[in-house]
């Protein structure tokens, strides 16, 4: 089965006609990523855990593409996250979601509801090569450099130590 992109097989390699109920979907036309659905009955996440969640499905990505879990907004407001996103094109076994969940108390969710949303995109390959130098640059900082990154350290240098 084709669906946006994306080749759908059962985990095991077997056909997929009988499981249709929680083939990643998307919701709308213009949505860029397709629902993950939790596959069986339910899905206990405790308090303060990580979760590694076997969808029931392996992929087949287009070349020239990889694919990426990403958080729900839905879930994100209840502090749970996902990590280790990328699916490579090379890779064709069961895709599994590493949830995080950050809140204070359980959360358990039910067969059918979306939990993560899976995007296939572009990328480019390029060659890797050593270089004697590299041209310099305009920018200096890195992280927040362009943005509030004053307000922010002075924010965390006028908080009292926690050691």
């Amino acid at each position: 089965l084709i669906r946006g992109g994306f080749i759908l097989l059962a985990g095991d390699g077997t056909a997929v006609a009988a499981q249709l109920s929680h083939l990643p979907i998307r919701a709308t036309p213009g949505s860029a990523g397709l629902d993950v659905r939790v596959p069986q009955e339910s899905l206990t996440l405790q308090a303060n855990s990580r979760n590694l969640i076997s969808i029931g499905l392996a992929i087949a990505l287009p070349q020239g593409y990889y694919g990426c879990i990403a958080p729900c907004s839905s879930l994100a407001l209840k502090g749970i996250d996902v990590a280790a996103g990328v699916i490579d094109a090379d890779y064709t076994g069961e895709v599994k979601v590493l949830l995080v969940h950050n809140g204070p108390q359980t959360i358990i969710l039910s067969q059918g509801e979306q939990f993560a949303q899976l995007i296939c995109e572009r990328i480019g390959l390029p060659d890797v090569q050593e270089v004697d130098a590299l041209a310099p640059t305009i920018r200096v900082g890195g992280v927040g450099s362009t943005g509030c990154k004053k307000n922010f350290f002075l924010a965390l240098k006028n908080k009292p130590s926690l050691c």
